[in-house]
């Protein structure tokens, strides 16, 4: 496998945006709180804005993970308010064919190196309990369970389990 590189996509960059997250709502929809439905009507216009906020690397950085030029993975770490001394993970995910070489642990490690480079405490995310690949991929990054396990999508029965990592030693959550 060729080098996995890891860049923060930036306004204009919102069509890969719009096409790698609607890869990852139709390749893993059990996975996210959104549907492709939903999505796939947002005007372009919305696609921008979402990146806009990315825009202010210190509230939140979207992620692209790219093997030869060819976009294979996404990832968010977002921080909620300037006081707020969690991030979050969200939209995790990586294709198919890329899986199991690399390139989610690249992502998490860059989203965490983001949040440590911020100062936050900790890195919050939700996993759905039958990823195991996923779970295994946090696990290996220090991140535990917390909190119970707890309905994901409006009218289904997915659901997804809390998980955390501490960027400190000493710190509680």
């Amino acid at each position: 496998m060729s080098k996995c590189s890891i860049r923060a996509l930036s306004v204009n960059d919102w069509a890969l945006y719009k096409s790698l997250r609607l890869r990852a709502l139709q390749d893993s929809p059990e996975a996210f709180d959104s549907t492709f439905a939903s999505e796939s009507m947002l005007q372009d216009s919305a696609w921008m804005a979402k990146l806009e906020r990315g825009e202010h690397k210190t509230m939140a950085i979207p992620l692209v993970a790219e093997i030869d030029g060819k976009p294979q993975g996404l990832v968010w770490g977002v921080q909620h308010s300037n006081n707020d001394k969690a991030g979050y993970i969200y939209q995790m995910w990586v294709a198919a064919d890329a899986r199991g070489n690399g390139v989610g642990r690249e992502l998490l490690d860059a989203v965490i190196a983001w949040a440590r480079a911020a100062q936050l405490d900790w890195l919050e995310l939700s996993v759905t309990p039958s990823n195991a690949a996923a779970i295994l991929l946090y696990q290996s990054a220090g991140v535990e369970y917390a909190g119970n396990i707890e309905g994901q999508q409006a009218a289904s029965l997915l659901k997804s389990h809390s998980m955390v990592l501490s960027l400190h030693d000493g710190i509680a959550r």
